[in-house]
């Protein structure tokens, strides 16, 4: 878990509702309802504001992922010393 957010949490952060996040994680392919481009863009703006980068797949390589900012976190912690 990278952040300590349940669904409403994200919602909250996002301003979209707990069943539209239930939604977007409950989405699995082309035969299910597509969340819509606005939603998505909301919702990776919140989580890239609580620090956290969302990774594109690279084929044959890895599958899509998400990770800490962790070199702007530790970047931002030592110019606060």
């Amino acid at each position: 878990m990278l952040l300590d957010w349940d669904q409403r949490d994200l919602a909250r952060a996002a301003g979209v509702t707990p069943q539209t996040i239930s939604a977007m994680e409950n989405w699995k392919d082309a035969t299910s309802p597509t969340p819509n481009e606005a939603t998505r863009r909301v919702v990776r703006a919140a989580l890239d504001e609580a620090g956290v980068e969302l990774l594109d797949e690279v084929v044959g390589v890895c599958g899509p992922g998400a990770r800490l900012k962790w070199r702007e976190a530790v970047e931002a912690e030592t110019q606060d010393v």
